[in-house]
Formats: structure tokens, C-alpha cells, sequence
């Protein structure tokens, strides 16, 4: 399928939960459906932003949270497939390789290396707007955006681990 004949990406929790439940993954599902509060402008850096509609950031997040939530769960359970279809499927991740190749220098240092071109940077940032500019041609052909999916796992504000829960009656809408 090519980029023109793939089904928009769901906007609400139910489709969201819909899609979920196609790929087969119902069992794995985050209790409850929620969405976070949109991003304000005091959460952005003052620097050279990405170009591309898909946020790394976000997308690196709902990643995160997905490996954590569904596709360790499901290889426990022997699911290993999952269908072309399915925007879960880690081959369908926009950023998933470039994501991989992503090296950190560990000690003091706080270096970032391309693993497809071996160029070092000061920070993740700088090494993302490479990958953008310069590697966009080694992601898949019709990749799935993750962050379109950041109500899902509760992630447009950020990994979690700084925020406080949304109680099940509150009700907010991701930028995304």
C-alpha cells in the first residue's frame, strides 16, 4: 500500500481502541483511554525545531510506552507477527531504525554518534535534526507516525514519569 491508500491516523480514543483491537492486541489495551492537555509554547526549547509533521519526541515517547505496554506482553505470550496492516507493527515505526541507530558515549561526555555515518554531535537534538536531513531516505516507505498515537498511551506531554495521572473523568485533546 502506498502513503495515498492508507487510512487516516485515529483522532480519538475509541478509534484508537478500535485500531488496537484489529491488530489482534485487545488483551494489552492501557485502562483508561484519556487524553493529555496540548503541548504550550514554555514547552519548547528556542532552538532549531525539526521539520518533519511527525514528532520524534512524542513518537519516541509513545515507543517507549508501546515496547513497555503491548510488544513485550505479546512476545511473553509468543506473538512475534503482527499483520502488514497494523500501525503497531515495529517495522511500520517512521523512526524506529533511525531510533536504533542512535549511539550515546557513555561517561562524562554527553556525545551522540549516527550509527549509519559515524558523525558525532554535542546532544540527541542535533543527532535528530541529522537523521532528519541527511538519513530520511532509511525509513519505511509509508511509516506510521507514533505520536499520532500519544492519547493512547497517555504520552503527548512526555514520558509519564513527570505528571500526574488524568483521573477518569477528565477529558483533554493532544496536539497532534
Amino acid at each position: 500500500r502506498t502513503t495515498t491508500d492508507m487510512a487516516p491516523a485515529p483522532r480519538t480514543a475509541s478509534q484508537m481502541r478500535s485500531s488496537l483491537l484489529a491488530c489482534g492486541i485487545h488483551a494489552f489495551l492501557p485502562v483508561p483511554f484519556v487524553t493529555a492537555a496540548p503541548r504550550t509554547t514554555t514547552d519548547i526549547a528556542p532552538r532549531t525545531e525539526l521539520n518533519h509533521s511527525c514528532s520524534r519526541q512524542i513518537s519516541r515517547y509513545v515507543r517507549k510506552q508501546l515496547d513497555k505496554e503491548v510488544l513485550r506482553v505479546a512476545a511473553r505470550e509468543g506473538i512475534e507477527n503482527w499483520p502488514k496492516w497494523c500501525p503497531f507493527d515495529p517495522s511500520r515505526d517512521l523512526y524506529n531504525h533511525h531510533e536504533k541507530q542512535k549511539q550515546r558515549k557513555r561517561g562524562n561526555t554527553k556525545q551522540w554518534t549516527c550509527g549509519i555515518c559515524n558523525k558525532v554531535f554535542k546532544n540527541e537534538h542535533y543527532l535528530d535534526l541529522h537523521l532528519e536531513r541527511k538519513h530520511m531516505n532509511e525509513t519505511p516507505r509509508g511509516g506510521v507516525c507514533l505520536a499520532d498515537h500519544c492519547e493512547m498511551f497517555e504520552v503527548c506531554h512526555g514520558d509519564g514519569r513527570y505528571r500526574r495521572r488524568a483521573r477518569h473523568d477528565e477529558h483533554f485533546e493532544c496536539n497532534n
